[in-house]
């Protein structure tokens, strides 16, 4: 699997959320995102690199539960020759 794929599964006033499934060793363009919860479904080894020029590795479990404030958009390099998935839970409103 080398490809990358976001499927909104729900949306609404409150909260959107996506599952993101990016291939072993692809790149994922992500979009602008509002402050989340990310739920990691696979062991990840990838690199982010903002699109201000910030960038770092990110390493996580299955399992793994974190948050991370509003984004610009972002890319996401699987560094791993297998797939990785997440389920992002991005909060639309306090």
């Amino acid at each position: 699997m080398s490809h990358t794929d976001e499927e909104v599964l729900v949306d609404n006033d409150l909260v959107k959320v996506v599952r993101v499934e990016v291939g072993g060793s692809a790149k994922h363009d992500a979009p602008p995102r509002g402050p989340r919860v990310i739920i990691s479904l696979s062991d990840e080894a990838e690199a982010r690199a903002e699109r201000d020029g910030d960038s770092e590795e990110i390493r996580r479990n299955v399992g793994d539960v974190v948050f991370r404030d509003a984004s610009p958009g972002h890319t996401i390099e699987n560094k791993s020759g297998d797939p990785h998935t997440v389920i992002i839970v991005e909060l639309k409103r306090a």
